[in-house]
């Protein structure tokens, strides 16, 4: 195998066990398992799993640990993952929201998509849960 591909297990894992060290292991045993040469890490998006402004806060964490880890990466040998790849799902699943949200009728407006940290601006209209009627 010469790629693989990674999505944190955000949803099976809680987010405070996703951590920088972890994503670092989970690309190594990439290669241990499959011998990858390559792996390619997807961003975490906006999801439900996704509850609370901390929760966001946190995912928006990760995302910069896959960002950092894939910019900082040196193999370790000649036999080993040899090059990391964001898959910036995030930020495109992240802008088709704010989009959907503004065609749907809510009331706001558009970030800066450019400017860093344009993900937590506002983003908490987005965690807002209907309330489902308890009688069925």
């Amino acid at each position: 195998v010469d790629v693989a591909v990674l999505r944190p297990q955000h949803g099976w894992m809680k987010l405070d066990e996703i951590t920088r060290d972890r994503l670092i292991e989970q690309v190594e045993l990439m290669h241990e398992v499959f011998g990858a040469r390559v792996v390619v890490i997807s961003t975490l998006p906006l999801n439900n799993n996704v509850i609370t402004k901390d929760d966001w806060e946190r995912v928006i964490q990760i995302n910069g640990f896959i960002r950092d880890i894939a910019h900082d990466w040196t193999p370790r040998s000649e036999d080993a993952v040899q090059w990391i790849l964001v898959q910036e799902f995030a930020n495109l699943t992240n802008q088709m929201l704010w989009h959907n949200a503004i065609h749907i009728g809510y009331n706001t407006s558009l970030p800066d998509f450019s400017i860093p940290g344009w993900e937590s601006a506002g983003a908490d209209m987005f965690l807002h849960r209907h309330k489902a009627l308890k009688e069925f």
